[in-house]
């Protein structure tokens, strides 16, 4: 970009920023249901989710379709460079995203099952989850460590991955 920040800020990079949120932006919109869970996960602002919400429940309106396109454009260039390159890494390499996403939940379940202040920590900062269910899960898995039994890590896994975003 030829633009050094002082004075009006040339058309063309403007232009071009236009097209690489769009490009963004409709990347995201076709992205598989998975993606667009993470996607959600992401703690981005409530009126940019509920603009791709509006976007992915319209399909026939070519007009409705286009103008939310262009709210959500708008929405996305108030982001943070932080959110904003988190949306990019998804849609670049959602493997490499969801394979992160993986490590976090084991990570979580061996602390979980290795430490009890970890216990705490995790239901002080989720002060919705059913901590009765997670000792059990826990207390399971614990038992099964050294067995061939797979189900109740799974299970952990499971009830984790709907509380780590």
């Amino acid at each position: 970009m030829s633009w050094d920040g002082v004075g009006r800020r040339p058309v063309r990079d403007k232009q071009n920023e236009n097209r690489q949120l769009r490009a963004l932006m409709l990347s995201l919109l076709k992205s598989h249901d998975d993606v667009f869970q993470r996607i959600v996960s992401l703690n981005l602002s409530a009126s940019l989710l509920e603009a791709y919400l509006e976007a992915r429940r319209l399909d026939g309106n070519f007009k409705a379709r286009r103008r939310i396109e262009r709210h959500i454009v708008n929405l996305v260039r108030l982001t943070d460079e932080e959110d904003l390159s988190k949306l990019e890494s998804l849609v670049s390499e959602p493997e490499r995203f969801q394979e992160a996403y993986l490590h976090a939940i084991d990570d979580c379940a061996n602390r979980l099952m290795s430490d009890g202040a970890a216990l705490a920590a995790f239901v002080e900062d989720r002060p919705g989850v059913d901590v009765q269910q997670l000792r059990s899960l826990i207390r399971n898995a614990k038992k099964a460590r050294d067995s061939p039994k797979t189900a109740p890590m799974t299970k952990l896994k499971a009830f984790l991955s709907e509380w780590i975003d």
